[in-house]
């Protein structure tokens, strides 16, 4: 079968398989894999898969010296792993060609 996600998707995916993480957790990791992400356009996918019910979004507010700050959680639902699953599957299969 193939996957009805980008291959950025499921890298996604398969970080958030590990554990939840912050946008700017999210982002420091694929730029430790030298995977290029600017603001818009990962926010932008990260909705998309929200909205694809591929991942969940929590919202944690903090204070610092005053200020206060908003930061996104991010969690892998069962939707998310099912379709993480058909996407290594897909890549496992293109690996024995």
């Amino acid at each position: 079968m193939i996957p009805k996600i980008t291959h950025l998707q499921l890298l996604i995916l398969v970080v958030l398989s590990k554990g939840e993480m912050s946008g700017f957790q999210l982002r420091n990791r694929l730029k430790e894999l030298n995977i290029k992400s600017d603001g818009p356009k990962f926010y932008q996918m990260m909705k998309r898969l929200e909205v694809d019910l591929f991942i969940s979004n929590s919202k944690k507010v903090y204070t610092v010296n005053e200020q206060i700050y908003h930061q996104n959680i991010y969690c892998i639902t069962a939707s998310g792993k099912n379709h993480m699953k058909i996407g290594l599957d897909f890549c496992n299969m293109i690996q024995k060609l």
